[in-house]
Parts: C-alpha cells; sequence; structure tokens
C-alpha cells in the first residue's frame, strides 16, 4: 500500500503527484536486532489499486523484481548508488 490520495510526500517531505508507471523507491522506518535504523526500501511502480481489497487505499508499489531489502543490504552490496 502506498497511498490513499493523489498526493504523498516524499523522503524529503517535499510532495510528490502520483501517477501510473510512476518508478518509486518506497521505504518504512525499521530497527536491526541491535536496535539501529535500518529501513525497509521497496524499488517499483506506482499502480492504481484495482484489487478489491483495501479499497480505502488508491496507490499501491509493485515491486519491480528486486523486491523488498534492508537498507544495510543495499549498502554493503554497494548499489546503494543505482537507487540515487
Amino acid at each position: 500500500m502506498l497511498s490513499q490520495s493523489d498526493v504523498k510526500n516524499d523522503y524529503f517531505g517535499k510532495p510528490v503527484e502520483l501517477r501510473e508507471g510512476l518508478e518509486v523507491i518506497g521505504y518504512q522506518e525499521d530497527e536491526d536486532g541491535s536496535g539501529n535504523r535500518d529501513d525497509i526500501i521497496i524499488d517499483g511502480t506506482c499502480v492504481r489499486n484495482e484489487t478489491g481489497h483495501s479499497k480505502h487505499v488508491k496507490w499501491l508499489l509493485k515491486t519491480n523484481g528486486k523486491g523488498i531489502q534492508y537498507m544495510s543490504d543495499i549498502v554493503a552490496n554497494g548499489i546503494y548508488s543505482q537507487l540515487t
């Protein structure tokens, strides 16, 4: 689930108008087992919610095949620069 409305703030608080096909890097704050911040990162595409489930959600984030990753793994594998 990405958003209930057509506008979502990005990581820096800047509003972004969502639309079908928009490439998005989503994140959710998380922690590792030691309590250190280790956000969950999802790289994908914005799609309209036409699933029939969670009807209050207008937009979904469809992963592009990289799946769900932790920021620490992205940095450790040297692929952070590919996401920016």
